[in-house]
């Protein structure tokens, strides 16, 4: 998660409940308003990634499924 410090990503689902499997995805959440920066930085990392917005108190949160 050292990588992702620059965005303050908030760790969630199985791997952070410590139900994860081998086949399960590593999700964070992080919230910014700068998202081509965000996208940017997996796609240049090389990285499959899923992305999913939602908007709370006037920020867009993007679930991140790696």
């Amino acid at each position: 998660m050292r990588w992702l410090d620059r965005f303050s990503p908030w760790l969630i689902g199985s791997v952070m409940t410590g139900t994860a499997n081998r086949y399960s995805p590593i999700e964070f959440e992080i919230v910014t308003d700068e998202a081509k920066r965000l996208e940017m930085f997996f796609v240049n990392l090389g990285m499959p990634f899923a992305t999913k917005v939602r908007v709370a108190h006037g920020y867009a949160i993007y679930r991140i499924s790696v």
